[in-house]
């Protein structure tokens, strides 16, 4: 049973010159043939075109015609530099996006998972707001202008206490 797979075997039909190898070699002929035929059906339009080159009243058309394909050459490699472009700003905007998704699922989970020692947060609606409607009740009396941007802190006072009075404390 071994011998059989063995002589069975595509590499040995090959070298024994089986016809069932000519099946496996025919698609390399068929493709060594068809690209023999392009490069010779490319050589005899090359040949067409220098003949068309020479001719004194095809050469404008011919020059126009290469002026179009550098033209059209360089729009190509344009094109091609702004694809890289922005095929190198799509990654970055991937690494921003990702860095952004893993920031707000980072606040998220903070969010949800507030520790209990921090204090709650008051929301800026109530901060600030009475005082400023105060403010904006009132008139400006003409005489009692103050100088805007100064915020004045008060001091608490504290009461001095003598050398007399400190030796008087009980210890």
């Amino acid at each position: 049973m071994g011998e059989e797979e063995a002589r069975s075997s595509p590499a040995l039909r090959r070298e024994r010159g089986d016809a069932g190898s000519h099946n496996m070699t025919s698609p390399d002929l068929d493709g060594l043939c068809s690209h023999v035929n392009a490069k010779i059906s490319n050589i005899k339009t090359l040949l067409q075109l220098r003949k068309i080159g020479q001719e004194p009243s095809l050469k404008t058309v011919l020059g126009k015609i290469l002026h179009e394909m550098f033209l059209f050459n360089d729009l190509l490699n344009k094109m091609e530099l702004e694809c890289h472009h922005q095929e190198a700003q799509q990654d970055q905007l991937k690494e921003l996006q990702e860095l952004i998704e893993k920031d707000y699922d980072e606040a998220q989970h903070l969010e949800e998972n507030m520790p209990f020692y921090l204090p709650n947060a008051v929301p800026a609606s109530t901060v600030g707001l009475p005082a400023k409607k105060d403010e904006q009740g009132k008139e400006p009396e003409p005489g009692h202008q103050k100088k805007p941007g100064k915020n004045i802190k008060h001091v608490k006072e504290i009461p001095f206490v003598t050398v007399e009075e400190f030796e008087s404390v009980p210890a």
